[in-house]
């Protein structure tokens, strides 16, 4: 088993200019160690809040922009990220992978399907500190000896190394089993496209709603898990007659008085008569009632 600790530096928050990495084996003996500088072709704005210090990254702007872009390196990126029997580590890797994902999308490339362990989420709960930390901070917390210059991406991946490294040797575990102890902290770029794709729903949904704001509204309709069970390229157009015929849509059953259900058993459905145990005025739909009221076949519930 191999073990790819990496780090991104970018020239604005958004743009790579800079993916560093180490690669170590199950003895943690390093492997190898490079910074892949890259032209961001964009500026370098270092302090997004004047009352932050300035970022001071490992190269000069003009040494960044003579190297290529990300379509120069990114197969030799590919192939580090997709080794064969490797785990990857990355302190806050979700913004990294993010990160990645946008440069695949700006220059048109197939973005990458990746999974990896966020180590600032591990220190955290080995620490059982309840604040996220810096790398920095978390290397002097464990007493690590470092002559790195921070914000060089070959030394961040190198220093998230030795924070796992340390952990491994307090707990007396692996790497590998590492991993396996704090599963929790795994990230994976499937989840962002999940994210994605209710954020999308979400604001489609919100478009609706103000496209037929000027009709008045007869109630406020949530489903239980029969709304799951239509087809996605089916639901938007379920939630435009909902607005059609003067109700509203709402993914809340706290905030609904109408409430379409399939099956009596689902959490959903549990939760919704708690509701109504206390007080709440919530009137209960089959599907089948719920496609008669609005004049919808209940075909498009299956």
């Amino acid at each position: 088993m191999k073990y790819l600790f990496f780090d991104i530096e970018c020239s604005d928050g958004y743009h790579i200019c800079s993916f560093g990495y180490v690669l170590v084996d199950d003895k943690m003996r390093i492997l190898e160690k490079d910074d892949i500088v890259i032209n961001p072709e964009s500026k370098f704005i270092l302090s997004p809040k004047s009352s932050r210090p300035k970022i001071e990254l490992a190269y000069s702007d003009e040494y960044f922009y003579k190297q290529g872009n990300f379509t120069t390196q990114y197969e030799d990126i590919k192939k580090l990220l997709y080794k064969h029997k490797q785990i990857i580590f990355g302190h806050s890797i979700s913004s990294d992978f993010h990160f990645l994902q946008y440069a695949c999308q700006r220059y048109g490339l197939p973005a990458f399907e990746l999974e990896g362990y966020d180590t600032q989420k591990i220190y955290k709960n080995y620490s059982k500190n309840d604040h996220v930390q810096s790398l920095e901070k978390i290397v002097d917390e464990l007493n690590i000896q470092t002559d790195f210059q921070y914000h060089k991406s070959s030394d961040d991946a190198h220093a998230t190394f030795l924070i796992a490294k340390r952990i491994c040797k307090k707990c007396e575990i692996s790497l590998e089993e590492l991993a396996s102890r704090y599963p929790d902290c795994k990230v994976s770029t499937a989840d962002f496209e999940q994210k994605a794709k209710k954020t999308r729903f979400i604001d489609k949904v919100e478009q609706l709603k103000e496209q037929y704001k000027h009709i008045k509204k007869k109630g406020k309709i949530a489903f239980g898990e029969v709304f799951n069970k239509i087809k996605k390229d089916l639901r938007l157009t379920l939630v435009e007659e909902i607005y059609k015929r003067g109700y509203e849509f709402t993914t809340k059953i706290n905030e609904c008085n109408m409430f379409v259900y399939g099956d009596e058993g689902t959490d959903r459905f549990k939760f919704c008569q708690k509701l109504i145990s206390k007080g709440r005025k919530i009137k209960l739909f089959k599907v089948e009632e719920f496609a008669s009221l609005l004049k919808i076949e209940p075909a498009l519930f299956k």
